[in-house]
């Protein structure tokens, strides 16, 4: 996953919305949840976009200081979404009315060719939290969504494999990496 910051270009903002409203609402394979908050120092408007093939999210404006009113950011899976051409075509567009982009977060994903159960997190004063499903169990270090949370899951039960896989995860922010020890 990465998360691109961006500052739109004050006069592109509604034109972009409109432009992004007019092909989520003719566009073919395409399901948009759009959501508007007030609330302060919030994002005010939220898009929630899945195509045939990907999933990604943006934010236009932050409520509060006039200076923010024209930041947001795109987060998505470049695995899944950079081969897809409407993707593409919103990422362009989106390119076109900002005049910064810069990346303020991404998942690094290793795969470890063993079940879950073989393989646990060490407690390093992080928070941590164990969750055991039916199927499937996950260990999670730290705060979700922010630089040195660490996701250890089953990914042969989440993705549905047929062979043993562990996925763990580590979000940074690109100027440390803090590994968990496992």
């Amino acid at each position: 996953m990465i998360r691109l910051k961006v500052e739109y270009f004050e006069d592109k903002v509604q034109e972009f919305i409109n432009w992004f409203n007019h092909v989520a609402t003719y566009g073919d394979g395409i399901d948009v949840k759009h959501w508007v908050s007030l609330k302060e120092f919030a994002y005010r408007d939220m898009f929630n976009v899945t195509l045939n093939d990907c999933s990604f999210v943006f934010a236009v404006g932050i409520n509060g200081k006039a200076e923010d009113r024209y930041k947001g950011f795109i987060e998505f899976n470049p695995n899944k979404c950079m081969h897809n051409r409407q993707f593409k075509k919103i990422l362009d567009k989106l390119f076109s009315v900002t005049f910064s982009r810069q990346v303020s977060r991404y998942d690094i994903a290793i795969d470890i060719p063993l079940p879950k159960y073989l393989v646990t997190l060490d407690k390093d004063g992080r928070s941590y939290q164990y969750i055991k499903g039916k199927r499937s169990e996950s260990e999670y270090l730290g705060v979700r969504n922010k630089p040195g949370f660490v996701k250890l899951y089953d990914k042969t039960a989440e993705s549905g494999l047929n062979y043993d896989l562990t996925r763990l995860e580590i979000t940074t922010d690109g100027k440390n990496v803090n590994f968990p020890r496992s």
